[in-house]
């Protein structure tokens, strides 16, 4: 197996993107693909989100960053998550982003609770030297997107700066609107792939409903996961790694030698 192999068996061919879209993600450094899943799919992540956020609350790992709920390790939680991590469009802009050998990191989920969720403009990733992207973070929308509820902002083209927001935005101005940004606005089912250099963060909530998003994260192959931070490769289970083919076992860079 190999990249090119791997990428053709989860169905990405040289057409799924278009030009038009491999510009806006070297040039904007994100992108949204509106409506990629399903409504009967849509329920079911849904359905299982809330599953899982009831067995997770009052966890250590629920309660990680204040004013949210948090999942992580998606990829174990069952066989309904394995697409959200395979889209075809998704692994398109993703090998396009990242340009060379990459891998699926693992998968998360995040949401705002009402009146909370504001961040401080940040990049998830450090960009290389020469620029090159060396991660990328999707946002998989379970509910939509809107000016109120605590969509996230972006700054369109900072991934390429180099720059980190903290050293170009000084830290008292980072929950600020800075003057280039724009919020991603799309409706549920739908899908931004973005550069995880990208200056981004979630804006505050202000309804009395919920923002859901799934996080799938992908690096290059040659990047190493932050510690303390999941990594499928290390922490894929069996039963997991039997249902996936051949294809996405490469694209998790697992063998099972190593599991």
């Amino acid at each position: 197996m190999d990249m090119h192999t791997m990428l053709k068996e989860l169905g990405v061919e040289e057409t799924t993107l278009s030009e038009t879209e491999k510009r806006t993600l070297g040039e904007q450094g994100y992108i949204v693909f509106e409506e990629l899943i399903g409504k009967e799919q849509l329920a079911l992540l849904r359905d299982r989100y809330e599953d899982l956020m009831a067995k997770a609350a009052g966890t250590i790992a629920h309660q990680r960053e204040n004013g949210t709920r948090r999942l992580f390790d998606l990829e174990n939680q069952g066989p309904e998550f394995d697409a959200v991590y395979t889209m075809p469009k998704v692994l398109a802009a993703v090998a396009h982003l990242i340009g060379r050998e990459f891998r699926f990191v693992t998968l998360n989920g995040r949401d705002a609770v009402p009146g909370e969720g504001l961040q401080h403009l940040h990049a998830d990733w450090p960009s290389g030297p020469d620029g090159r992207q060396n991660a990328v973070t999707c946002l998989v929308m379970l509910d939509d997107f809107t000016p109120d509820n605590g969509a996230t902002r972006v700054v369109p083209g900072t991934h390429r700066s180099g720059v980190n927001p903290a050293a170009d935005w000084a830290a008292d101005k980072a929950r600020e609107t800075h003057p280039d940004e724009v919020l991603v606005l799309a409706p549920a089912g739908s899908v931004a792939v973005m550069a995880s250099h990208l200056w981004h963060g979630g804006t505050r909530n202000k309804t009395n409903g919920t923002r859901r998003a799934l996080h799938p994260f992908y690096m290059g192959r040659d990047q190493k996961q932050s510690e303390g931070h999941l990594d499928a490769r290390d922490y894929i289970r069996v039963k997991t790694y039997k249902r996936l083919s051949p294809a996405a076992r490469y694209l998790l860079n697992v063998e099972w030698d190593s599991i």
